[in-house]
């Protein structure tokens, strides 16, 4: 009788062999190159006052702009995909976000108004980790959901401007600002926190396309007054080696 189990064991051990060696010899880890698109905007919304505002400027209103994003992504295989499987995935992704917006300064009458129109662009390094569920929808591709925090840091703001002015010719110039809480910096935490949620294809190949919907977390603005908050749509593709 106290051999049985052994018996048995020794059984088992022959039927999960090969299954057990396939799944040692398989690769869990990747990793490579990303790129994509994203549109942004940037949301302004001035507590005190109920309208919408930005230092000492009044904005009248703003449009989403196309922006670029590069990077690297690695991925780690949790359970390995045969008609599902599950992986955890994190980028280390150079992006640029921003927005265009019309700006209005000035609200006395013995002060000129000077119309601005303003293209800001904010530089970032951008960290998204995800979970990734998948679900073979053909012979060589996977559907993916991914859902997970995102940890973007502020490097540098660059404004492209051109003023209207009544009873001047217009100027065009660029102002590169910090992140900061000055008079000569945009007033905006360098952190930003939000999460990611994702929609994506993927292949046995290696080839990946994920499409994106940012959801800001972090209020921006270091002035409790203010609300401003990033809002972006992306699609990038990708390679994994």
């Amino acid at each position: 009788m106290k051999k049985i189990p052994t018996v048995l064991l020794f059984m088992f051990l022959i039927v999960l062999g090969p299954n057990l060696k396939g799944q040692d010899t398989q690769k869990r880890f990747h990793f490579g190159p990303r790129i994509g698109v994203a549109l942004t905007d940037m949301k302004y919304k001035d507590r005190q006052y109920d309208d919408f505002q930005f230092v000492h400027d009044t904005i009248a209103y703003t449009n989403p702009i196309l922006n670029v994003m590069v990077g690297l992504t690695a991925d780690y295989v949790i359970i390995p995909a045969e008609k599902y499987g599950l992986s955890v995935q994190a980028s280390l992704m150079y992006s640029r976000k921003g927005c265009w917006m019309l700006i209005e300064n000035g609200c006395c009458m013995l002060i000129e108004n000077v119309l601005r129109e303003v293209v800001a662009y904010f530089h970032y390094m951008d960290i998204p980790v995800e979970l990734r569920g998948k679900c073979r929808i053909s012979k060589r591709n996977y559907l993916v959901l991914g859902i997970g925090p995102t940890f973007n840091i502020g490097i540098s703001q660059v404004n492209n401007i051109t003023e209207y002015r009544s009873h001047e010719a217009n100027k065009t110039f660029n102002k590169d600002v910090q992140f900061g809480n000055s008079e000569e910096k945009n007033g905006l935490h360098r952190l930003d926190i939000g999460a990611n949620a994702t929609l994506g294809i993927e292949s046995t190949r290696g080839f990946r396309f994920d499409l994106a919907y940012y959801i800001p977390i972090r209020n921006l603005s270091i002035d409790k007054s203010k609300s401003i908050k990033f809002f972006e749509v992306s699609a990038s593709v990708g390679y994994m080696f």
